[in-house]
């Protein structure tokens, strides 16, 4: 039985590689991880240490503690929205190119 908060932790990490539209392929690469290991942090399947998602904020460029957050809280709006003005932005610089 998987643990609920591992795969709390997992869908996280999931919506938030998503909004910033990153695929597990570039998410593992940047991380330092096999797509495989990053496939099975979001499904839940896999302890994660806190040294990995360390390791993964760093490589979505989030804080830590938003893995730990249900998704209503204002932090989470907060971050969904800077993430959503980060993409716009992107998209508008290439764009411009």
């Amino acid at each position: 039985m998987q643990n609920p908060i591992y795969k709390m932790v997992g869908h996280n990490i999931q919506k938030l590689r998503i909004m910033k539209g990153i695929s597990q392929d570039d998410l593992a690469a940047v991380a330092g991880y096999h797509r495989v290991s990053i496939v099975n942090y979001e499904k839940g399947k896999t302890r994660i240490t806190l040294d990995t998602l360390e390791t993964i904020a760093k490589a979505l460029d989030v804080p830590i503690n938003l893995f730990f957050t249900e998704s209503s809280s204002s932090e989470v709006q907060y971050w969904k929205k800077r993430i959503h003005c980060e993409r716009a932005e992107i998209s508008a610089f290439k764009i411009k190119s």
